[in-house]
């Protein structure tokens, strides 16, 4: 993601260490950054090729970029891979784009802050077995404990506020969240 900090050798070593891993990420667009977004798409489109050569899901940070990030997974092959839109903070249609791509939709603390509007909305109207659930730690903190740093301990608050949006049992959502995850990130199984 710091584009200032990549080079064509550090691209090699992330190949090299891709044997080990169980998925390419957390890579892609943030435009809040200082480094260019044209930089950055570049280098967006290497590491998604590193994961589609190597048959590997990649998590994606997409920060305001959502139809160019869109574009350059559809362009480089993600689909073959498929992945994990992290901390999702876009609309539903275009979450629907990311699902039809082959990529699942991440929900951290945001929803149960007091003002989330999309967060919620993705909430209730994505289907079931394309969410996943993170805590981000330590960024995006569950509104009950705002001023700390997250914990991992804590991502039953996003759980339960979700469940709750709806209307089912916290366990539930929890299971299929995990059954998600493995089954978008199969490398996971036995750790």
């Amino acid at each position: 993601m710091y584009s200032g900090l990549v080079s064509p050798a550090l691209l090699d070593q992330l190949a090299m260490l891709i044997p080990h891993g169980c998925a390419v990420g957390e890579i892609g667009l943030d435009t809040t950054y200082s480094v260019s977004l044209e930089r950055q798409e570049a280098l967006f489109r290497q590491q998604v090729q590193i994961a589609v050569q190597s048959r590997l899901p990649v998590l994606v940070h997409c920060r305001n970029a959502f139809q160019k990030t869109l574009s350059i997974l559809a362009e480089e092959g993600a689909g073959q891979v498929g992945g994990i839109m992290h901390a999702f903070s876009g609309s539903v249609d275009m979450a629907r784009q990311f699902i039809r791509l082959g990529f699942a939709i991440s929900l951290s603390g945001t929803v149960t802050r007091p003002n989330a509007v999309k967060p919620l909305d993705l909430a209730r109207r994505l289907p079931l077995d394309h969410l996943v659930l993170e805590t981000d730690a330590p960024d995006m903190t569950p509104y009950r404990y705002r001023g700390r740093w997250n914990r991992p301990a804590w991502i039953m608050e996003t759980a339960r506020a979700v469940a709750e949006l709806r209307i089912m049992d916290p366990a539930d959502l929890a299971q299929a969240c995990y059954d998600n995850s493995l089954r978008i990130l199969p490398g996971l199984r036995g750790l």
